[in-house]
């Protein structure tokens, strides 16, 4: 009986048993830590991550407290329990950023694979991998046993290849971020089919997956909609579009996305009308659908988002008037504070966004951005009168819309923000702009101003982006402030005198575009101080003397256009140090010297453009010049050079076909002669690929070796010494659309695969000593001009009117198979495009900006991703 009593009790005694064990170690636990008792870190840990330490390539030694000798608790980037030594954190990520946003390169950590030694840290709770370089691997399955593990970041890794489903295992996860952007310098190339994974995460409070390829995902809205501590939801750039999206059938679930405070979906294919799930999250205060096809006609597009704060419907297809702005948005929702609607087909009388605005909204809104549509009328005094809250507003690009306020204006509000870029102002820079003593960007670009540079300019301390680009401004330009980082007065024709010594001062600036001015004098030689730079454009000035040694102290330099002077002497040597450059023109000036090398070629894959054209240049083509691999664009023509072209430019693998690279991010406009004219090409629209080496002194022959380079459009030898035959396979240069060999002292036969040349559309041949027939077939038929063959004694045939009289003379017809692959397809889009483009000039103001302001760029792309898309059908 005794016995039986006490199995009766057994199971309840076991369980107070280890009751009171636990009370007594976390007792032991929190009197240690009150005391602050701390243990070593775990031994089996601290070889762990040794063992990760070494996989790692580590060139800034960033983790050079990683010692034996230490206790791994105390090194850097590790955060350890302090009552039990387990490792938790785990900060590896990259937060060493340069001004220009990038994580600095050099304190890249590096790895083909994330090491398994990291999963022996079973306790985890931290993990942070972010803007570091894993060179392609997959995330390592493994991660899913890390079940302790509550922030996983991989973001900006360069990781590849399909997100594994044991992640579900890390039920205790909050943030999880896989995001990146092609922007980046280590951007993911994840993929997700199978999103079922993510049901399990059901503490998960933030998911990045932007630039993860969800296309093909299953139940997208099903799943994460029903995640129920889900707080941010992020997927732009990946590739969704409205297959993606629930029925509108399967909409009227209450439940979907209902805790959901910010949602991004920009840079996506969803078209129509805006999802219906929308409707059910009335959390949402953030909601960006930039860059996307809807076209929505609903009057109450998200009727029950009430609680909205920031509104982004840029780069849609939109088209409703301006009253809809202010009916159906501003005045819906009371807490908006910022509205963006940049390049979408809004219309009418911009009076009508302000008209009749709710107390509400105007009291609120920060932001309001118009930019890119097509509203007309007059923007006066009284649309801003009850905007007392405004800090931002941007009307530019709005080519019929007007600005017109009184003179003795005071705004209510301190803006720190305005864009009025080619909205009609007229007269001299606004005086009430003195008022804004907060603003740290104008852009009043295009806006037909006259008049000098006001001094007061200098007082804005806070002002960091400066445009005035493309107006009528005379005058001197005055001190500016230190802080700027964005300065383009760029193409006004009339600003003289010598650049101010406050340039010297701007340490921080990004970008600079004086071009198209009067400026003249000398360079100040204080690039050492520019560290940041990105872009300098001093083209078509009226500068003199020596290009300042100090200019290699910019290293970061990307793009450098000093043509169109009148510099004199060599270029520097330092330009070495810029080894990031993409672009250099130097073109159209006085230098001298022989071409320079600088260790060039110590950087081939980063130099596109090299245009060195109209200076006095002698020497020989280096042979070093063709380790340029990447150049797409080399213009060294109307120079004094001498000796042969090397047989090694076939290195030029940047004009290979199919190795070309789209120029759009160049930002800038090139002066290249093509199809016997100087044309002017905005690179924001062309795909370039030119070879001139004409005008100079050059002997020998036609390289064969030049026929490898398939891709090249045009091609120009003309005006040299050059002797010998044209080379028997130019057919093989099938992109080619400007061919001129003119003015040199080629012989023998017109080869017959140069009637293979189909895009073919200018030629020039004249001048030489060749002889024979001019071969006949496709596009040959249509260059039908004399002056494409004049000055060759022994030609004849069509179009010459001498005729061939014996049977060698025969003019050889060819024939092609007409069929075209795929590839080939695609390809001829790719160059009936560049026709196009490539005829397309642009002012200076307007492409300079697209490398920094974000919305110019997006709305070309934009524009190029619609239109390809179209022509693949």
């Amino acid at each position: 009986m005794q016995m039986a009593n006490m199995k009766s009790f057994s199971i309840p005694l076991t369980i107070i048993i280890i009751i009171i064990s636990f009370l007594i170690e976390q007792s032991t636990v929190y009197c240690l830590a009150k005391n602050n008792i701390t243990f070593d870190c775990v031994p089996k840990e601290k070889k762990a991550l040794l063992r990760f330490k070494a996989s790692l390539s580590d060139p800034s030694d960033r983790l050079s407290s990683w010692k034996t000798e230490y206790d791994c608790c105390t090194w850097a980037s590790v955060e350890c329990d302090k009552a039990t030594g387990h490792v938790i954190e785990l900060h590896l990520g990259n937060r060493d950023v340069t001004e220009n946003g990038d994580p600095s390169l050099l304190n890249t950590l590096r790895s083909e694979m994330v090491d398994s030694s990291l999963m022996e840290l079973k306790y985890l709770r931290y993990l942070d991998l972010s803007l570091n370089d894993f060179q392609g691997s997959s995330i390592p399955a493994s991660l899913g046993s890390m079940k302790y593990l509550q922030h996983l970041n991989l973001s900006y890794a360069n990781f590849s290849g399909i997100v594994s489903h044991q992640l579900s295992n890390l039920s205790s996860l909050r943030t999880l971020d896989l995001g990146s952007s092609i922007f980046g310098p280590f951007y993911n190339r994840l993929i997700v089919n199978d999103l079922t994974w993510a049901n399990n995460l059901s503490s998960l409070e933030y998911l990045d997956m932007s630039h993860v390829n969800l296309r093909s995902t299953k139940d997208l809205v099903k799943v994460l909609g029903t995640l129920p501590s889900l707080l941010e939801l992020r997927m732009s750039y990946s590739r969704l579009d409205n297959t993606n999206l629930p029925h509108s059938t399967n909409c009227f679930n209450s439940t979907l996305f209902t805790n959901v405070q910010h949602l991004d979906l920009r840079y996506n294919n969803f078209e129509g009308e805006f999802p219906c799930f929308l409707r059910n999250m009335t959390s949402l205060s953030f909601l960006d659908l930039s860059t996307n096809y809807f076209n929505s006609s609903a009057h109450q597009p998200f009727p029950n988002l009430m609680n909205l704060s920031y509104l982004d419907l840029s780069w849609n297809s939109l088209n409703h008037s301006a009253t809809w702005i202010s009916d159906f948005l501003l005045n819906k929702y009371c807490r908006l504070k910022s509205l963006k609607l940049w390049g979408n087909h809004f219309h009418g009388d911009i009076s009508g966004v302000f008209k009749n605005i709710s107390k509400c909204s105007s009291h609120n809104l920060e932001s309001l951005e118009l930019g890119s549509n097509a509203f007309e009328g007059t923007l006066s005094d009284d649309h801003f009168a009850r905007l007392s809250k405004l800090v931002g507003f941007d009307a530019s690009y709005n080519y019929m819309l007007k600005f017109r306020v009184s003179y003795n204006w005071v705004p209510p509000c301190q803006l720190k923000s305005l864009s009025l870029g080619s909205v009609q102002i007229g007269g001299q820079i606004p005086d009430w702009l003195q008022t804004q003593k907060a603003l740290t960007r104008l852009d009043l670009s295009n806006c037909s101003i006259r008049g000098p540079l006001p001094k007061w300019l200098s007082f804005f301390r806070n002002l960091t982006y400066l445009d005035l680009s493309n107006n009528h401004i005379e005058g001197p330009i005055p001190e500016l402030s230190s802080t700027m980082t964005y300065l383009d007065l760029s193409d006004n024709m009339l600003i003289n005198g010598s650049i101010p010594d406050s340039l010297c001062q701007m340490k921080r600036i990004r970008f600079l575009d004086l071009s198209k001015n009067r400026l003249s004098g000398s360079l100040q030689d204080c690039w050492e101080n520019f560290e940041y730079l990105h872009t300098a454009r001093l083209s078509s000035n009226q500068f003199s003397g020596d290009i300042p040694n100090s200019i290699g102290g910019a290293y970061n330099l990307v793009f450098l256009q000093l043509n169109n002077n009148s510099f004199t002497g060599q270029l520097p040597t330092t330009l070495k140090n810029c080894t990031r450059l993409m672009l250099l023109d130097v073109g159209d000036n006085k230098l001298s010297g022989k071409l320079p090398e600088w260790d060039i070629g110590q950087y081939p894959d980063e130099l596109k453009v090299l245009r060195l054209r109209n200076n006095e240049f002698h020497g020989i083509i280096p042979s070093s010049y063709c380790q340029m691999y990447g150049l797409q664009i080399m213009d060294i023509a109307q120079n004094n050079l001498t000796g042969n072209i090397p047989h090694c430019l076939d290195n030029f693998s940047g004009m290979v076909k199919g190795a070309i690279i789209y120029l759009g991010l160049f930002g800038a406009s090139l002066s290249e002669v093509m199809k016997g004219v100087m044309m002017e090409y905005t690179t924001t629209s062309m795909y370039v690929v030119n070879l001139d080496l004409s005008s100079n002194n050059l002997v020998g022959e036609i390289p064969p070796e030049l026929t490898n380079l398939t891709g090249l459009i045009g091609l120009n030898l003309s005006h040299n010494h050059l002797r010998g035959g044209i080379p028997e396979k130019i057919g093989d240069m099938e992109s080619l659309m400007s061919l001129d060999l003119s003015s040199n002292n080629l012989s023998g036969a017109i080869p017959e695969s140069l009637s293979k040349l189909t895009f073919l559309s200018h030629l020039n041949l004249s001048h030489n000593n060749l002889s024979g027939a001019i071969p006949t077939g496709h596009q040959l038929q249509t260059l039908n001009e004399t002056s494409n063959y004049e000055g060759n004694s022994g030609l004849c045939g069509g179009p010459l009117l001498k005729k061939c009289h014996t049977d060698n003379e025969t003019p050889p017809k060819v024939e092609h198979d007409t069929k075209d692959d795929d590839g080939e397809i695609s390809y001829k889009i790719y160059l009936i495009a560049s026709i196009i483009s490539g005829l397309a000039t642009g002012f200076w103001g307007y492409v300079g900006i697209l490398v920094f302001k974000r919305s110019w760029r997006l709305a070309l792309f934009k524009h190029m991703d619609v239109l390809i898309g179209k022509m693949l059908g």
